[in-house]
């Protein structure tokens, strides 16, 4: 067993962990959404039909055939709710009949086993079935209700890339490790921290990043490593798509047309650092949503699986927390946690390793955010 590989090992889950959990986050004051909802473009034989579809294309993306799905009315729209549907191309007045209802989801086992209440592992997500002519239905898509998961298309809505083309973001990501390993009657106690300061600014002609890494503590195996590290890269639009200028050691800027070679656009920048957003994980909140506690297990699963793999010999025990908040219908800043705990014995060996790691984003100067590149690169 390898101290210095283990503990290494655990710090690099604990960054990933805890910038993957931060990267979608908002919070902050002046919660607003903006979402207004969309009407499905197909249209189905029966309200049953047009619930099922709605489980199967926004809440949970695939394994919609193992699941129970119940559709229940609640209430009927007026004409004048309607009228105020987001309804696209679809015509009011071809709405024939129109009704609010919920759709419960289960395990097929788990909702056989019970009718009147909601089963063990079912969920329950409001909807809105518009009727037409011909018998023929459309699934409306509202704003989640608080505690509900939250659709696949009020996500895409917040996320909009279009929202992000003139932003700035700011991150902080702090991980602390504390390592006591034994050996023979010996032992020894490591704890170190770093902390990972980003700002991007994002413009329509040009992107800045700045990333700080800070370090204090002794490493095992590599001694002491206090001390700051910078990096400064500008980003322009150039013709075989962007381009990053990294700031060297000397003062000149070194440039660089692969770093960001898969990205066709400034704003996609917003996607820095983040995992592939994945709404199956979230639930509504009164203020914008967050990552459901259910789900944490699965989010490691999906992000981190390989860390899992990387820790056979000292299995580790994850838990955490991400909360997100929305302003004007997008993300504004959002905090997370994130803990691991893990110890392993073997052949006299012992090591325990606990880690703490949190995150805090925020998306500010929407509209007003300047990017100005040094004259060198102007040239």
């Amino acid at each position: 067993m390898k101290k210095a590989t283990i503990v290494a090992g655990v710090l690099a889950a604990a960054l990933a962990a805890s910038v993957g959990l931060a990267a979608c986050d908002m919070g902050g004051g002046n919660y607003s959404e903006t979402f207004e909802g969309v009407v499905s473009t197909q249209t189905y034989e029966s309200q049953d039909a047009a619930a099922k579809a709605f489980i199967e294309n926004e809440i949970v993306d695939d394994g919609a055939e193992e699941l129970n799905v119940t559709y229940t009315k609640t209430s009927v729209l007026t004409q004048e709710e309607i009228a105020a549907l987001n309804l696209g191309d679809v015509k009011a007045e071809d709405v024939v009949t129109a009704e609010k209802g919920t759709v419960l989801y289960a395990p097929a086992t788990a909702a056989r086993a019970v009718c009147a209440a909601q089963p063990t592992g079912g969920k329950e997500v409001s909807l809105i079935i518009l009727g037409f002519e011909d018998d023929a239905y459309r699934y409306y898509i509202p704003q989640p209700g608080v505690g509900e998961m939250i659709s696949k298309s009020y996500l895409e809505s917040v996320c909009d890339l279009s929202n992000y083309k003139n932003f700035t973001m700011t991150s902080k990501a702090t991980t602390s490790v504390d390592m006591k390993a034994s050996a023979y009657g010996q032992s020894q106690k490591t704890s170190y921290s770093t902390t990972v300061t980003i700002t991007i600014k994002i413009t329509e002609t040009a992107a800045l990043i700045e990333m700080t890494t800070s370090f204090k503590g002794v490493i095992p195996g590599e001694g002491s490593v206090n001390g700051p590290v910078n990096e400064k890269i500008y980003i322009v639009q150039e013709e075989d798509g962007l381009v990053a200028y990294y700031l060297t050691e000397d003062g000149t800027y070194a440039r660089n047309a692969y770093e960001f070679e898969d990205m066709t656009s400034l704003s996609e920048l917003f996607y820095y650092q983040q995992p592939d957003f994945d709404h199956t994980l979230f639930e509504k909140t009164k203020t914008g949503f967050k990552l459901s506690p259910d789900k944490f297990d699965e989010y490691m699963d999906e992000y981190y699986a390989e860390l899992g793999d990387s820790f056979d010999d000292m299995p580790l025990n994850f838990s955490g927390e991400a909360t997100y908040f929305v302003t004007d219908g997008r993300l504004s800043k959002g905090t997370a946690k994130i803990s691991a705990k893990g110890g392993a014995s073997q052949d006299g060996v012992s090591v325990s390793v606990s880690v703490g790691a949190s995150a805090t984003v925020t998306y500010t100067d929407f509209g007003t955010t300047t990017v100005t590149l040094p004259t060198d690169l102007n040239a």
